[in-house]
C-alpha cells in the first residue's frame, strides 16, 4: 500500500529517469522524426473524437448505437495522449504518468472491444447501405411531393383566404393586422392597406375589448390553444357590427408566437333576430305574468309519481301559494299545501290529453292558500279552477311535457251554490212554516209540504212524488177531489190565483167536516218549470169557537131574560144577612140558616172582599153604584169558584126627627159563571187568531230577511263581476242574473206590501204633495222604459192643475208607476198617455192612464184587481209579472179614500182612471203642467267620492265583502266587524289609536249582539259618530226601531252601490255631526224634522 502511495506521489517526478535524448544514441533527425510523428498522430487523434462527439450529439437520435461513437472518441483520445507523452519524454521523462495513460488506453480499448462484440449482432440486422439509400431516396421523393402539395395547399389557401365568405386575417402578437382578406374589409369598412396601419384593438368595441385581450393573452401564453367569442367591431363609418371571432395561434420553431389566424363571421343579422326574439320572449313573459289566467308548463315522469312545474306565471304563483319567483326551476306539486289530494287527478287529465291528442278541460276545486287550517270549511275558503291542458311532447330528460291554462271559476261556482242555497232556503221555509203550505209541479205531483200540512196529510207516509188527484181522493170524495184538482189545473194553465175562504170539506176517513181558508198561485220552480203553491189555514177550531161564542151569547141573552135574580138583605148595622133560595145557591149558603155578615163576607174570594167593602161604603152616598153590576168570585164548599154579578143599593127609612136614616142594603145577585166561561173561550179563540196573524207576519218578515240577505250578496257580487267582465256574452249572462234577482225582489216587495195592506199595517201619510214635481218624476222614470220608437209617451194636463195637493205622495207615485208600467208592458205601438185633471167642485184629482195596447177581454176584467191575477195565462207567459201590481194599487187607492176604474177593448187598448181627494187646495194656485222630454242632469245618478274611515258591521262575510268593495272603490278606508260586540271594541280601539271612524254601517240582525243594541250602547257611551243602519227587513217597524236606537239613517238590503256610496257621502260630508245629533234628539222628542231622515232615506 505504501509503495502504491509512493508511486502516485512521484507520478510527475522525473529524477529517476533520464530524458529520451539521453538514452541511447539518438540522432537529431531520428529523434525529431519520432517527435513530429507522435505530435501529428496526437493531433489527428484529438480531431477525430471532436468530429465523432459532434456528430453523435447532432444526429444521435437518427443513427443506431450512437453511444459507440462516444466510446470510440474516448479510445482515440487515450491513444492520442500516449503519442503526446512519447514526444514529451524526449525532454521530460514522465514515465510513471505515461504508464498510467497507457493503462487507461488499454482499459478503454478493451471496453470498446466488448462494446463492439455486443452491437455487432444488432448491426448485422440493420439494412444494408443499398437499402438505406433506397429508403433515403423514397424519403427524398416523399418530401419533394410534400413540398409540391405544400405549394399547392398554400396556393389554395391563398385563394380561399382571399375569396372566403367570412373575414380572415393574420394578426401579429401585438394586435397588428398582417394580412386580411376582402370579406374582412367589407365587414369593418376598412381597406387592407388601412387595416395594416391599425391593430384589432383600434376597431374593437370598448365594452368587448378587455374580454378579447384577456383571451388573446391566454392564447399567447399557451394557456389555451384557441378561443371563440362574440364581440362588436366599430366600422369606419362608426356603425356597430356584431361578429363571431375564432382565433388560433401559429408559433415559430423555437415556440415563440409567430402570428394568429382570425376567422371573422358577420352575425349582425343573427343578433338582430335574437334581439327581436328576446323582445318577443319578454313580451310573452310579460303577457304571462300579467295574464289573469294561471298558465305554465309542467313535466310528468314515466312512473306518474309527481308533477314538476317548469314555468308558471304570477297568477299561478298566487294559486300555488309561493312567493314571486318561487316557481322558477323544477319543483314538485306534491310540496304545495292544499294541492296534494288533487295531484292524481291532474296526472290523469294530463295523460288523457296525451292519449287523445286534443285539449282536455276539467274543473278543479281546492282550498285557498289563506284558508283556515282545520275547523269548518266555508264556501269562501275554496277555489274553483276551469282548466284546459294539452300535450307538448318529450322534454330533454325524456319526461312528457304539458301546458295548462286555468281560469278562476270561483265566483260562478259560489254564485251557483248560493243560488241553490237560496232555493233550498225557500223550500226549508216552506217545510218549517207553522201553517199549511204545499207545492206541486207541472205534472201536479207533490213537490214539497210544510210541517203545518201534517194534520191534513197525516194518513200518508210519503207525499213527495204522489199525484195530487190521488192524494185528494184518499182525503175527500171523488167529486170534491176532481173539483179541487181542476182548480189547480186552471191556475197552472192561466196563472190566475184562486182564493177560497170558509171552505167546508168532509173527510172520507172520519166523516168530519173541516173548514179552510186557502189560496193557490202559480210559481216558477228552481228547474224553470211552472208549479202551483197552496197556502191554507185550518180554521175548523176557530170556526167552532166562533160558533160556540155565538151560541153562548144567545144562551146568555136568553138566561138574562129567564133566569131568576137572587136577593139578599144586609142590615145597615151589619149584623145579619137574609138571603132567598136563589141567592143562597149563588153564595153556597142555606137560606134557612141565620147568616152573619162575617159568614156572608167569607163566601167571597179573599182577593175580592176588599172590593166588596168598598162598594158597600161608597153606596152610602146616594146614587153611587146604582144600577151597576160588579163581578165577584164566590168560593163554595169544596173550593169550587163561581162568578157572581152583584148590584146593591142602600135603602133608607124615616127617622123620628123626620130625616132619612140608612136601614139596609138591598143586594141583587146573578150567576155569571157560564158567561165567564164563554168569554174565556172567546178570548182564547181571539188569542189563537192573533197568534196565527203574528205567525203569518213573522213568517213574512223571516222570509224577507232570509231571501234579501243572500240576494244582497248575490246582487253585490254581480255588480262587482260586471265591473271586471269585458266579454259581451259573459256580461249578458251576469246581467240576466241581475235582472232576474231584481225581479225576485220586486215580487217579494209586492207580496210584503199586499200582506201589510191586508193586515191593516200599512199606514198612509197625507202631507203636502208637490203634484207637478211628482209628475215630472214619473215622466223621467218611465220615459226611459219605453224602448220602442213606435210608442209615444206623454203626460198632459189640458187644464191648469194644483201645484200642491194633500195626499201620500209616495203611495200616489206607487199607484201611477204600476199603471204606467203595465201600459208600457202591454203596448207595442201607438201611444201611452197620462191625463191629469182637477175637479174643483168635488175637490178631486183624477189621473187617466190610456194606452193602445193589446186590451183586456171583458170576461176577465173583474179579476184584474185580485192578487196574483193577470187575466189571461197566455199574456202571463208572454209578458211576465206577479199579478200583484193592480191589486196593490187598488188597495192603496182605497187607503187614500180614492178608487180605480178600468175600461178596455181587446186590440184597441185599456184605460185606467184613478180618482183621489185633493184635500185643501183653496190657497194653492193652479198652474199649467210643463214637462221636459229630456232627462234632467239631476236625474242622472252620480256616484260621489268618499274620503272617510268607515266601519262596516255585518255577520255575513259576503255582505261585508260587497260593501267594502263598493266603498273602497269610492275612496273610503273600510274596517269590518262581524257583530255588535266587535264593532264597539273596534270603535274604542280606533279612538285610542287616533284613527276614529267618520261613519258606522251597522246591520241590525247579528249574533252575540244585534245592531240595535250596539247602536244604543254606542250612543250611551257618548259616541256621536253618524250611524247608517242596514236591514234585510222591508218592514217599517224594523226601520223605526233602528232609528229609535240612535241610527241616523237606514238602508234596505240588497245593497245598491250608488245608494250606499251617496248615502255615506251625504252623512259624512253634507251634514255636520252636531246637526245629526239635533235630529236624533228631535226624533226622540217626537218632533218632526224638516231636514231629517226622510230627506236621506228612500224606501
Amino acid at each position: 500500500m505504501g509503495s502504491l502511495i509512493e508511486f502516485f506521489s512521484k507520478l510527475l517526478d522525473t529524477s529517476d529517469f533520464p530524458s529520451r535524448w539521453n538514452c541511447g544514441t539518438w540522432t537529431s533527425g531520428h529523434g525529431w522524426l519520432h517527435i513530429i510523428s507522435d505530435l501529428s498522430t496526437w493531433g489527428a487523434y484529438m480531431a477525430i473524437p471532436i468530429v465523432l462527439v459532434t456528430f453523435a450529439f447532432r444526429r444521435g437520435k437518427e443513427i443506431p448505437f450512437s453511444y459507440i461513437y462516444l466510446l470510440f472518441a474516448a479510445f482515440i483520445m487515450a491513444c492520442g495522449t500516449v503519442h503526446l507523452l512519447e514526444a514529451i519524454i524526449f525532454w521530460n521523462p514522465v514515465y510513471r504518468l505515461s504508464g498510467i495513460v497507457k493503462l487507461i488506453t488499454a482499459l478503454v480499448s478493451w471496453a470498446t472491444v466488448f462494446a463492439l462484440l455486443r452491437i455487432v449482432p444488432q448491426a448485422m440486422e440493420l439494412p444494408g447501405l443499398k437499402k438505406t439509400n433506397a429508403k433515403l431516396q423514397r424519403e427524398i421523393n416523399r418530401r419533394i411531393e410534400a413540398e409540391k402539395d405544400l405549394v399547392e395547399t398554400e396556393k389554395r389557401f391563398r385563394i380561399t383566404f382571399e375569396n372566403a365568405a367570412v373575414g380572415m386575417a393574420h394578426v401579429a402578437p401585438d394586435g397588428s393586422w398582417l394580412r386580411t382578406n376582402e370579406r374582412l374589409s367589407e365587414i369593418v369598412g376598412y381597406t387592407s392597406e388601412e387595416l395594416k396601419e391599425l391593430r384589432f384593438q383600434d376597431i374593437t368595441h370598448p365594452d368587448d375589448l378587455n374580454n378579447d385581450l384577456e383571451k388573446f393573452e391566454k392564447l399567447l401564453s399557451g394557456e389555451i390553444d384557441k378561443y371563440a367569442m362574440e364581440k362588436r367591431y366599430i366600422q369606419k363609418s362608426g356603425k356597430i357590427v356584431w361578429i363571431l371571432l375564432t382565433v388560433s395561434l401559429v408559433r415559430k420553431e423555437n415556440g415563440e408566437p409567430d402570428y394568429s389566424i382570425s376567422i371573422i363571421q358577420d352575425i349582425s343579422e343573427r343578433k338582430a333576430i335574437e334581439e327581436e326574439a328576446f323582445k318577443t320572449q319578454q313580451l310573452l313573459a310579460a303577457f304571462m305574468d300579467n295574464a289573469p289566467s294561471a298558465m305554465g308548463v309542467v313535466e310528468i315522469p314515466p312512473d306518474d309519481s309527481d308533477i314538476y312545474h317548469l314555468i308558471d306565471n304570477t297568477a299561478a304563483e298566487q294559486y300555488l301559494d309561493v312567493g314571486p319567483g318561487g316557481t322558477v326551476g323544477k319543483w314538485s306539486l306534491r310540496d304545495m299545501r292544499g294541492w296534494q289530494p288533487g295531484v292524481r287527478r291532474w296526472i290523469e287529465k294530463y295523460r288523457e290529453a296525451q292519449r287523445e291528442g286534443n285539449t282536455v278541460n276539467f274543473q278543479f276545486q281546492f282550498m285557498a292558500p289563506d284558508s283556515r287550517a282545520g275547523g269548518v270549511v266555508e264556501l269562501e275558503d275554496q277555489i274553483w279552477l276551469n282548466v284546459n291542458m294539452a300535450y307538448l311532447g318529450k322534454g330533454e330528460d325524456g319526461r312528457d311535457r304539458f301546458c295548462y291554462i286555468a281560469n278562476d271559476d270561483t265566483f260562478r261556482q259560489i254564485s251557483e251554490v248560493k243560488l241553490k242555497r237560496s232555493h233550498d232556503t225557500f223550500f226549508h221555509l216552506i217545510e218549517d212554516a207553522p201553517f199549511g203550505i204545499y207545492v206541486v209541479d207541472a205534472e201536479l205531483k207533490m213537490r214539497q209540504a210544510s210541517e203545518g200540512s201534517e194534520r191534513l196529510f197525516n194518513m200518508f207516509d210519503s207525499l213527495i212524488g204522489m199525484p195530487l188527484d190521488e192524494i185528494y181522493r184518499r182525503i175527500w170524495n171523488e167529486q170534491t177531489a176532481e173539483e179541487l184538482t181542476q182548480i189547480f189545473r186552471d191556475t197552472l194553465r192561466t196563472g190566475i190565483p184562486h182564493t177560497a175562504n170558509d171552505s167546508y170539506l168532509t173527510r172520507r176517513d172520519s166523516d168530519q167536516t173541516e173548514s179552510f181558508d186557502w189560496q193557490i198561485h202559480r210559481i216558477t220552480l228552481p228547474d224553470g218549470e211552472f208549479g202551483v203553491v197552496c197556502y191554507f189555514y185550518h180554521t175548523t177550531k176557530l170556526k167552532q169557537a166562533e160558533m160556540a161564542a155565538r151560541e153562548s151569547e144567545s144562551r146568555l141573552k136568553l138566561a138574562t131574560e129567564l133566569i131568576k135574580v137572587g136577593v139578599s138583605v144586609c142590615e145597615y148595622d151589619q149584623r145579619m144577612v137574609i138571603v132567598d133560595n136563589i141567592a143562597a145557591g149563588h153564595f153556597g149558603l142555606n137560606a134557612e140558616d141565620a147568616i152573619s155578615l162575617d159568614n156572608y163576607r167569607n163566601c167571597f174570594h179573599p182577593e175580592d172582599r176588599e172590593r166588596l167593602e168598598l162598594q158597600m161604603e161608597e153606596t152610602v152616598t146616594p146614587g153611587t153604584f146604582e144600577n151597576r153590576v160588579v163581578e165577584y168570585r164566590v168560593v163554595h164548599a169544596g173550593g169550587r169558584t163561581r162568578w157572581i154579578g152583584i148590584c146593591m143599593q142602600l135603602e133608607y127609612v124615616a127617622a123620628t126627627d123626620g130625616t132619612l136614616a140608612p136601614s139596609h142594603w138591598l143586594i141583587a145577585s146573578i150567576d155569571l159563571t157560564e158567561r165567564k166561561r164563554h168569554e174565556e173561550q172567546l178570548d182564547f179563540a181571539r188569542q189563537q187568531a192573533e197568534a196565527a196573524n203574528r205567525a203569518r207576519g213573522e213568517f213574512l218578515a223571516n222570509m224577507s230577511h232570509e231571501i234579501r240577505t243572500p240576494m244582497a250578496a248575490l246582487m253585490g257580487h254581480v255588480d262587482i263581476l260586471l265591473s271586471h267582465l269585458k266579454d259581451p256574452d259573459n256580461r249578458q249572462s251576469v246581467l240576466t242574473i241581475k235582472r232576474n234577482g231584481k225581479h225576485l225582489l220586486d215580487i217579494l216587495n209586492d207580496i210584503l206590501d199586499l200582506s201589510r195592506i191586508e193586515a191593516g199595517k200599512l199606514e198612509v201619510d197625507r202631507t203636502h204633495c208637490d203634484l207637478i214635481q211628482l209628475l215630472k218624476d214619473i215622466d223621467s222614470l218611465m220615459r226611459v222604459r219605453v224602448n220602442s220608437d213606435d210608442v209615444e209617451f206623454s203626460i198632459i194636463a189640458p187644464e191648469p192643475i194644483p201645484q200642491h195637493i194633500q195626499t201620500d205622495s209616495k203611495r200616489l207615485k206607487q199607484i201611477l208607476l204600476n199603471l204606467v208600467g203595465n201600459a208600457i208592458k202591454f203596448t207595442e205601438a201607438g201611444h201611452i198617455r197620462v191625463m191629469v185633471s182637477y175637479d174643483a167642485a168635488e175637490a178631486n184629482i183624477q189621473f187617466v192612464v190610456e194606452d193602445t195596447g193589446i186590451g183586456i177581454p171583458a170576461e176577465v176584467l173583474h179579476l184584474l184587481f185580485r192578487p196574483f191575477s193577470q187575466g189571461d195565462a197566455s199574456r202571463t207567459r208572454k209578458y211576465g209579472g206577479s199579478g200583484l201590481g193592480l191589486a196593490i194599487s187598488q188597495r192603496l187607492a182605497g187607503l187614500l179614500d180614492g178608487r180605480i176604474t178600468v175600461a178596455s177593448e181587446v186590440g184597441k187598448g185599456t184605460t185606467f182612471t184613478v180618482t183621489l181627494p185633493a184635500g185643501r187646495v183653496e190657497n194653492a194656485s193652479l198652474t199649467q203642467l210643463e214637462l221636459d222630454a229630456q232627462l234632467d242632469e239631476d236625474d242622472v245618478i252620480v256616484i260621489r267620492n268618499i274620503d272617510a274611515h268607515v266601519l262596516l258591521v255585518d255577520d255575513r262575510r259576503d255582505i261585508r265583502f260587497v260593501g267594502q268593495h263598493f266603498l273602497e272603490e269610492a275612496g273610503a278606508r273600510v274596517t269590518t266587524a262581524s257583530n255588535g260586540l266587535k264593532a264597539i271594541k273596534a270603535v274604542e280601539e280606533a279612538v285610542v289609536q287616533g284613527d276614529a271612524f267618520q261613519l258606522i254601517i251597522m246591520d241590525v240582525q247579528m249574533p252575540e249582539m244585534d245592531g240595535n243594541t250596539a247602536i244604543t250602547q254606542l250612543r250611551q257611551m257618548g259616541y256621536e259618530i253618524p250611524i247608517l243602519a242596514l236591514t234585510a227587513d222591508a218592514m217599517k217597524e224594523d226601520r223605526e226601531r233602528a232609528l229609535a236606537s240612535g241610527a241616523d239613517d237606514y238602508l234596505t238590503k240588497p245593497i245598491d252601490k250608488a245608494t250606499l256610496v251617496n248615502r255615506v257621502a251625504s252623512l259624512t260630508q253634507d251634514v255636520s255631526v252636531e246637526e245629526l245629533g239635533r235630529r236624533r234628539a228631535a226624533r226622540g222628542n217626537g218632533e218632526p224634522s224638516c231636514n231629517g231622515t226622510s230627506e236621506l232615506s228612500d224606501e
